[in-house]
């Protein structure tokens, strides 16, 4: 299928058709499919682009019309949120830190939250490395074309129309990636750390999510994002989170 995305509707996708033997049983199969399969093929393709679409909708990362300042304040960490039981329904790993900090980015002191969870990506360190750094596949399971991805040190990203953007810090090829992270609705000139690591297993890789310095009001919001926009988005394209486990 070369051309599914969500921008060519469910007639305008291509499905080419290939059998190992053009003989017999193969070519009755492949006569079959281009004349009544490919209706429901597209049919099926396009039921599961609107699904993505309204799941993408849910929690993509739109600024509001305010801004988000509040004096410091004490946070408790056993404050529970749907973020936590979200997260511990997939069977992954979640910690959560808060804290109360002055980000010298910004000079303003307010409440912040740390984000910590584990995935389980079916696939080599260096593919689950490389879907977040490199631009076609980032492309691919952002569903925009419209990005800025720099993977360099110092280099810039720019995702979701401009509402999350950002620096690499560091990259460790199959390693590690550390970001200055933000949402355009922030507080403006605050910035949070983001970090990526990965651990090569036997059959799969453990994917570390940490991010520290997340505005409290922001917090619900991010953590969604990030399993919403980038997670779901990601098994669904590359199947990579096919299977979800406790670390």
């Amino acid at each position: 299928m070369p051309n599914f995305d969500d921008v060519n509707g469910s007639e305008d996708i291509e499905v080419h058709v290939t059998v190992k033997d053009e003989d017999g049983l193969g070519r009755k199969l492949k006569t079959l499919l281009r004349k009544d399969g490919l209706t429901v093929i597209q049919k099926r393709l396009e039921a599961y682009l609107k699904e993505l679409r309204t799941t993408a909708e849910r929690a993509i990362l739109l600024p509001t019309t305010k801004k988000h300042v509040t004096n410091t304040a004490t946070v408790t960490a056993n404050n529970k949120n749907s973020c936590t039981n979200n997260a511990s329904s997939t069977g992954t790993k979640t910690t959560i830190a808060t804290s109360t900090t002055a980000r010298k980015s910004s000079g303003l002191q307010f409440p912040t939250k740390t984000y910590k969870h584990e995935y389980e990506f079916k696939c080599s360190a260096l593919d689950a490395y490389l879907v977040f750094t490199d631009k076609q596949r980032v492309t691919a399971w952002s569903q925009s074309s419209d990005i800025t991805l720099d993977a360099h040190k110092n280099g810039r990203f720019e995702l979701f129309g401009k509402n999350v953007v950002g620096t690499f810090t560091l990259l460790e090829q199959s390693k590690k990636i550390a970001m200055e992270w933000r949402n355009k609705d922030w507080v403006e000139g605050h910035y949070s750390t983001a970090t990526l690591t990965f651990e090569q297993g036997h059959d799969s890789t453990k994917v570390v999510l940490e991010q520290v310095g997340i505005p409290e009001k922001e917090y619900e919001k991010t953590c969604q994002g990030w399993n919403y926009n980038y997670f779901q988005k990601i098994n669904a394209v590359f199947g990579y989170g096919a299977s979800f486990g406790s670390f």
